[in-house]
């Protein structure tokens, strides 16, 4: 479990999955963090998934 998960976590929330920009958004990913153009890792057919979580009640904080 990562520390941002152990720090904060949400009971009650909603999501949005968007599509829309998604593989620009992965592109940009692997130019902060793989120092390339594109994502290297991307394979024929996938279809690339923003999901935006609000949350509407917190559990507790860390």
């Amino acid at each position: 479990m990562t520390d941002v998960l152990r720090r904060r976590v949400f009971d009650h929330g909603t999501a949005e999955f968007v599509t829309a920009g998604a593989d620009a958004h992965i592109d940009r990913l692997a130019r902060k963090y793989l120092g390339q153009d594109s994502y290297p890792f991307r394979r024929p057919g996938e279809e690339r998934v923003i999901v935006r979580v609000a949350p509407t009640q917190k559990l507790g904080m860390g």
